[in-house]
């Protein structure tokens, strides 16, 4: 009998050692601080900083979703020529982000981390460090979402949900200029490029086909003109009409 007590508990505690996820905080993995004065290379920091292989696998969607916007790194985005190029180079340090690619309901769960994010959830009292900070994280938010691989995996229901909320956020954004300006609209107004094409939008997709500034904008989220962005917007807009009869 006390063998076989023995013998559970053994097993049991074998099981918790191979959960390296009960420790997360608040089921979001946070990258250990640099030390002080450390003399690591580039490539000793990026694994130093890194997610775990054996944490990437248990973590949730949702957990795996915030540990990339909270990674110290996340930044990287804005690091490359264009933001899908610093995507990639993100993708290449962290490995949350093909993890992220492989959960099946990575759309759902960026669907609702968009749906339940206020864009305009900033005080204006704040330092412009922490205001930039709030900002930019919505922007790689939309980045991440708007990625070909995590758009299609939306079924027709929630592509419709997220389409519908870029344009939320388009508005949103639009009322406060001088904190978003088109540079911020950029990342709704690609996000909804994008979906038009996956869907077929046949005005937009003759606009892709045709237009090398329209199909670099789509594929890169730059250039960010003015005149680009509202004329991409007034499709979404008149494409929403389609999407919700």
């Amino acid at each position: 009998m006390y063998v076989l007590l023995i013998l559970f508990l053994f097993i049991s505690l074998g099981c918790e050692k191979k959960n390296p996820c009960k420790d997360l905080q608040n089921g979001i993995f946070i990258s250990p601080e640099l030390p002080a004065n450390q003399t690591m290379t580039s490539a000793q920091v990026n694994n130093y900083l890194d997610m775990p292989k054996d944490i990437a696998e248990c973590i949730s969607t949702e957990g795996l979703i915030e540990s990339i916007l909270n990674y110290p790194f996340v930044g990287l985005i804005s690091a490359g020529s264009t933001s899908q190029s610093g995507y990639v180079l993100l993708k290449s340090k962290y490995r949350g982000l093909s993890e992220l690619e492989k959960r099946g309901d990575r759309g759902k769960c960026l669907l609702k981390k968009y749906q339940s994010r206020d864009p305009l959830d900033f005080d204006k009292s704040w330092e412009l460090v922490k205001i930039g900070k709030y900002l930019l994280t919505g922007f790689y938010l939309e980045v991440i979402l708007s990625q070909y691989i995590n758009l299609r995996d939306l079924d027709t229901q929630d592509f419709k949900n997220m389409f519908l909320r870029s344009l939320e956020v388009y508005d949103l954004e639009n009322t406060e200029p001088d904190y978003f300006g088109y540079a911020g609209l950029a990342f709704s107004t690609a996000t909804l490029a994008r979906m038009m094409l996956i869907n077929n939008y046949e005005p937009f997709v003759s606009l892709y086909n045709t237009d090398d500034i329209v199909f670099s904008f789509t594929e890169t989220y730059s250039p960010d003109d003015p005149s680009l962005i509202e004329l991409i917007h007034e499709m979404a807009l008149e494409y929403s009409k389609k999407i919700k009869k």
